[in-house]
């Protein structure tokens, strides 16, 4: 219930019900997890990264865990996002090694690990996420934009997705599609501000008028869910 609040906007309370679940069972490593995920989705990524840690410390080999490889990597701690790939050595953490490689502008290994993981999984999501990034490197915004045709859902509500959109959309130069789905993932409920901050793919339209507004709407809400509930 508490990761439906979360990917619904209700962030709130889903800490509130995950607050009551800890009183109840100090130990239950799922819980933590749950609550790590909620501070990621608000921006809190020291304290995402504690509680998920701590779920790993009570149960050490939850594949379900994998998760916190994103949020290592949405706070910039690449190398300790790497050591988690082990929870999920398949697409997911080809898929974000591969990313990891990308943002560090490591093209050739990048390349290496997206055309693995289209091996892996050509057909799902991730492989769509490889096509894209190949078509980026290979400059064919063309072929980009289409495999982003194929991978957009338009009635996703899952906002953590939304801002991925955004960022694959600003990889391809597409600023208004970017911008659009940004805005989204933020009023959705993604208010990750030190992540959409310091996402190097939005850097070409960082002046822009309407990228500051929404950077620094979801600014905002972050600060005051800190205020109220840190």
């Amino acid at each position: 219930l508490s990761a439906l609040y979360v990917e619904t906007n209700r962030t709130e309370e889903a800490l509130m019900i995950t607050r009551q679940m800890l009183e109840m069972d100090p130990n239950n490593a799922n819980t933590h997890f749950a609550l790590g995920y909620i501070y990621r989705y608000a921006g809190l990524l020291d304290e995402a990264i504690i509680s998920m840690e701590t779920a790993l410390e009570i149960n050490p080999n939850n594949k379900r865990f994998r998760s916190i490889i994103a949020t290592y990597s949405s706070a910039g701690k690449h190398e300790e996002a790497l050591a988690k790939i082990y929870l999920d050595p398949g697409d997911y953490g080809t898929g974000y090694s591969a990313l990891i490689a990308f943002d560090q502008e490591q093209y050739q290994h990048a390349r290496e690990l997206f055309n693995k993981v289209i091996e892996i999984d050509k057909s799902g999501i991730w492989g769509l996420i490889a096509e894209l990034h190949l078509a980026v490197m290979d400059g064919d915004q063309e072929r980009g934009l289409k495999t982003m045709s194929q991978m957009v859902d338009n009635d996703v509500t899952d906002a953590e997705n939304m801002y991925y959109f955004a960022r694959f959309y600003a990889l391809l130069k597409a600023t208004k599609s970017s911008l659009d789905m940004l805005e989204k993932a933020v009023d959705s409920g993604y208010f990750n501000h030190p992540h959409i901050y310091k996402t190097s793919a939005f850097n070409y339209f960082q002046n822009d008028a309407r990228y500051i507004a929404i950077l620094q709407k979801a600014k905002q809400r972050h600060d005051e869910f800190r205020r109220k509930f840190m």
